[in-house]
């Protein structure tokens, strides 16, 4: 971590020019998680329940592209499957903003995810777990930072099936929450993981990760951003990407 405090500004800088949390642009995530994915295993155990140890020794990051179904329809590009095991598979979708169509297109990522684990001439997977962690990081209506959906009977709620469950994780909710609660000790991890994701201040990245990540993988974590802010053509593709992003909202 060798960056000097003028290298800290001009990160800094970087970050609030561009409007979004920095780390929650799916190709930022990807720079930095791709080849460290024990941390990305700490981040989903902390916010599903999905035990640690089972992800550390099983999680393979499988490929984000999804078949195509209808002839000329554009690939589907979800941002991570991670396969646990033949029965257990997450999806990770990283939301920058809200436009209508947003809930069906990550459903129709988790049914396309769920409709393959069934092959021709066979019975569908009746012991398959698939869940879907959203990072969401724009404002919305609910107040809670974490909410957890499932398939449920709309009188009794009955669970329909334990088959699906979604998770959304509202990074700007966690941010307010991390920094509006006195006593820092007591901030559940999973808030702890949306402040991170939210931050834009390169030097508070160490103290917000402190808890949920050891001293090495920080380590890793701010050289590997320390280097992405330094790629000129990178940030330029960011800004690129954010800026499509804005039309595609004012749209």
């Amino acid at each position: 971590m060798g960056a000097t405090k003028d290298k800290y500004e001009t990160i800094n800088k970087k970050f609030n020019e561009l409007s979004l949390p920095f780390m929650c642009y799916d190709i930022v995530m990807k720079a930095i998680f791709i080849d460290e994915v024990n941390i990305l295993a700490k981040m989903i155990s902390d916010v599903t329940g999905i035990d640690y140890k089972l992800l550390e020794d099983n999680v393979i990051l499988e490929t984000n592209e999804l078949p195509v179904s209808i002839k000329n329809e554009k690939s589907k590009r979800c941002d991570f499957i991670l396969k646990i095991d033949k029965n257990n598979i997450l999806n990770l979708e990283i939301n920058t903003s809200y436009y209508p169509e947003l809930v069906i297109k990550n459903l129709s990522y988790l049914f396309n995810i769920y409709s393959r684990t069934a092959k021709k001439g066979e019975d569908y997977n009746k012991n398959i777990l698939l869940r879907q962690l959203n990072l969401n990081c724009y404002g919305d209506n609910l107040d809670k930072p974490l909410s957890k959906y499932t398939l449920l009977e709309e009188e009794t709620h009955m669970l329909y099936s334990k088959s699906i469950a979604i998770f959304d994780l509202n990074v700007v909710k966690c941010n307010d929450v991390y920094y509006n609660l006195g006593n820092k000790e007591e901030i559940p991890n999973y808030i702890r993981w949306g402040a991170l994701l939210y931050n834009r201040e390169f030097e508070k990245i160490p103290e917000t990760a402190k808890g949920i990540m050891t001293d090495k993988e920080i380590e890793i974590i701010m050289d590997k951003i320390d280097k992405l802010t330094d790629d000129s053509l990178f940030m330029s593709d960011l800004e690129t990407i954010e800026m499509y992003e804005k039309e595609q909202k004012a749209i």
